[in-house]
């Protein structure tokens, strides 16, 4: 073609030939691209079915939480008046209350679909809103309210078992304590005040429960329809 002097010719060719290359490539890698991009819909899909279940775990559990130290707080409180103005109450029903007030409890949580999630990046999760409320419910709240149980078990272990361990004559965790003789109970002043802090304890751990149970209700109504897609 160059001895022929179509030069202009073949230039025109070669140029051709790129263009054919590059629209190639680009095509080839477009087609990688939204596989790419498939397979992470699905990875995501995935990964936020496993986070639904986890939450619907910890929902559950956070209603329990949440209903005992209600209860808690009851009992401490009837036994704080008890402890005030003797005879308001049974000697029956003041066993039940220090079985079902004397408890401690440390919960735990779901957290591996959130553990596999940053394995495999965040970043996955395309919704912002929904990234950001997994990341600070397992970031910052489990973890919180953890420490508040575990506080409130080892405040429990502490200072509240060898009370009972050495008052009780019956004793059924978080159920009955039946104590030798309730005036040594009632006359014990080191267990009504830590009484005092385990209700502003048990108080908080209410609270926090409470926040967190909301928190966890607003990310399953979030995520619910991207995996039902």
């Amino acid at each position: 073609m160059l001895k022929e002097n179509k030069f202009s010719k073949y230039l025109i060719y070669a140029i051709g030939e790129i263009i054919l290359v590059v629209i190639g490539i680009l095509i080839a890698l477009a087609i990688n691209n939204w596989n790419t991009q498939k397979d992470n819909r699905i990875k995501e899909k995935v990964a936020l079915s496993e986070i639904f279940q986890g939450l619907k775990s910890d929902q559950q559990q956070l209603i329990e939480i949440n209903t005992q130290e209600r209860e808690v707080i009851r009992f401490i409180d009837s036994l704080n008046l008890e402890f005030k103005h003797r005879g308001h109450f049974s000697t029956d029903s003041l066993q039940v209350y220090l079985g079902k007030a004397l408890v401690g409890q440390r919960p735990k949580f779901v957290t591996t679909p959130y553990e596999v999630l940053i394995s495999s990046g965040i970043g996955l999760i395309q919704d912002k809103d929904i990234r950001y409320g997994i990341a600070k419910y397992y970031g910052r709240s489990v973890p919180d309210l953890e420490t508040d149980g575990n506080d409130l078990f080892q405040e429990w272990y502490d200072a509240l078992l060898p009370i009972i361990q050495k008052k009780a004559d019956y004793w059924v965790l978080g159920e009955i304590l039946v104590p030798y003789a309730l005036d040594s109970i009632f006359d014990n002043d080191e267990l009504f005040r830590v009484l005092k802090t385990n209700r502003d304890n048990h108080y908080q751990m209410e609270l926090n429960s409470k926040k967190m149970l909301l928190e966890n209700e607003t990310l399953l109504k979030k995520i619910k329809p991207k995996i039902q897609k």
